[in-house]
């Protein structure tokens, strides 16, 4: 196989050689050691079809993540994804064509993925691209004043959800749900904290993570998180799903000029993925930041799958 850096700070590309190597040649020990240090593995040129990019993102999960934006709402509609396995572990990405802001997948949720895993089932004719940023690189180019924002305040969740819901995100038995979030609690990365209160059919849940977070694969602290996006849905006066977020404490009235300045870095620091046939992606969740730019037509299909790793 040969293996090219996307940029010099992060990221690999894998082609295989002509007509000698299939996606389950590949090393599993070498893949997860550049995820580890590169962040991102772009595999270009393989025989996936989406049989195979399931079986591929099993390798390197403890547990899949079913992708809760693909639940369905009282109209009987989807959010903004299609389930496409049945068990909405395989999904569409979002599905409006309009640009999406940096972010971490799921982040303000403690069941947030190690892993991300991106295929393309058909590739734009234009447009499209989904961008990928260092939180490294980004954290480490900040000045100093940036960096001690950063390591000083946390992005704090708050958000309600019926209790089958997040039973299903937890992957138990409602009645076991309690339990499940007791253990979920234990299990949390330092600087994470989350408080429940439980009503009738809901959930209530406050969840605090920090804006510079130490990744999973390094002790170096990364800008991993989903504030730039918010600061665009905020922005555009929306509000995502039945979540409200809310940097903690307080911060002062230069807080957008820092927003701009981290914004800035982000896109120096960017790789554009031009979408090819069969591409997939996996790239660490609590180290990269991913984004979209706008679709331009109607053939772009991309799936998505997450995991917590099992390494």
């Amino acid at each position: 196989m040969k293996v090219t850096p996307l940029r010099n700070d992060f990221g690999v590309m894998i082609k295989p050689q002509p007509m000698s190597e299939r996606w389950r040649d590949l090393d599993q020990a070498h893949l997860q050691q550049l995820i580890k240090t590169k962040g991102v593995v772009l595999l270009r040129g393989f025989d996936f079809e989406i049989a195979d990019y399931e079986a591929f993102t099993l390798r390197f999960a403890q547990k899949m993540i079913p992708n809760r934006e693909t639940f369905a709402i009282p109209n009987g509609g989807y959010r903004d994804r299609e389930d496409v396995s049945g068990d909405s572990l395989t999904a569409t990405v979002n599905l409006h064509k309009g640009p999406i802001g940096w972010h971490s997948e799921d982040c303000h949720l403690p069941t947030s993925p190690h892993l991300l895993f991106l295929y393309c089932e058909s590739p734009p004719l234009r447009g499209g691209a989904t961008l990928l940023t260092d939180g490294i690189e980004i954290f480490s180019q900040c000045d100093e004043n940036i960096r001690d924002f950063l390591t000083r305040h946390a992005h704090l969740h708050t958000w309600t959800l019926p209790s089958a819901s997040v039973a299903r995100m937890l992957g138990v038995a409602l009645q076991n749900v309690e339990e499940a979030i007791c253990r979920l609690v234990e299990s949390l990365p330092t600087g994470q904290k989350l408080e429940i209160e439980f009503t009738t059919e809901h959930i209530i849940a406050r969840f605090t993570e920090p804006l510079a977070r130490i990744t999973r694969w390094s002790q170096h602290k990364a800008f991993c998180n989903r504030l730039l996006l918010y600061r665009v849905l905020r922005q555009a006066k929306l509000r995502e799903g039945a979540a409200s977020s809310v940097v903690d404490p307080t911060p002062s009235e230069d807080f957008e000029d820092v927003l701009r300045v981290i914004d800035s870095l982000a896109y120096l620091s960017a790789y554009h993925v031009h979408w090819q046939s069969r591409d997939l992606v996996v790239f660490d969740n609590t180290r990269i930041m991913h984004a979209r730019a706008p679709i331009l037509d109607e053939q772009r299909r991309i799936l998505i799958r997450s995991c917590i790793a099992n390494f």
